[in-house]
């Protein structure tokens, strides 16, 4: 009979097991009977406890997590690619008035915002990374288009993103990215001291260029908010498999 050595004294008959010994054989039977089922191994974690007093409960959960880390770092690795990619086209569209001229780069930096749109509301996450990103490489290329990017065509863009990822609807959809815009407006307008629309509203009052700036943005977002939504339903699912499935092996 298989048992741990005895340190007690006496005498003791055959199958009887003395004060102070450990009984291995019926544990031992277990892990033959529970071989396919892969309950030995919490009955060898059992013994080794029970013998030596320490468990191997981090040893035994250290496989798995390594596991999962090693899942996630391919996506994590392809939201960093979506960030860049995402990040390069809003600069070339942002930057477009400086190296193709009007007006056919005023028409591409409109749509700036619209890569913004798509990260934020296929990688939320993402966008922290690619709005500062694409703002601060815009400003090097000219200073006044890394303030209206990062101020007014971003965060309105993320805000767009947003929108469509709470599920906004209605008219719900178009308030978020309106009063986002219209916030950026005021910004650039009193803190930069950048004309946001063209001519210079400042001298008209503060009251009428609110006004303007807030009509502006509403009619802004509930033009583009449908188009959007439009094309992100027909990007998100190609876009989402590819973020999140893992590489082949």
């Amino acid at each position: 009979m298989a048992r741990l050595p005895y340190r007690g004294g006496g005498q003791r008959g055959r199958g009887q097991v003395a004060e102070g010994e450990i009984d291995l054989l019926p544990a031992v039977r277990a892990l033959v009977a529970d071989r396919r089922s892969g309950a030995h191994r919490q009955a060898v974690v059992g013994l080794w406890s029970g013998a030596q007093g320490e468990g191997l409960g981090a040893a035994q959960g250290a496989p798995h997590t390594m596991g999962k880390t090693a899942r996630r770092l391919p996506m994590r690795l392809r939201a960093l690619l979506l960030s860049g990619m995402m990040a390069g086209m809003a600069v070339v569209l942002q930057t477009a008035p400086i190296w193709l001229g009007q007006p056919a780069g005023f028409a591409l930096a409109i749509l700036a915002f619209l890569p913004m749109a798509l990260v934020t509301a296929i990688h939320p996450r993402a966008t922290a990374l690619t709005l500062p990103v694409a703002a601060l490489l815009c400003a090097l290329f000219q200073p006044e288009e890394g303030w209206v990017f990062g101020l007014a065509n971003g965060p309105f863009g993320a805000a767009l993103g947003l929108a469509f990822r709470r599920g906004h609807t209605g008219w719900k959809a178009p308030l978020l990215p309106a009063l986002t815009l219209f916030g950026g407006l005021a910004l650039l307008t009193w803190g930069v001291g950048f004309a946001a629309l063209g001519p210079d509203l400042r001298s008209q009052g503060v009251a009428f260029a609110l006004a303007v700036y807030a009509l502006f943005a509403l009619a802004w977002s509930v033009l583009l908010t449908p188009i959007f939504r439009l094309l992100i339903r027909r990007l998100q699912q190609v876009m989402d498999r590819w973020i999140q499935t893992d590489p082949p092996r």
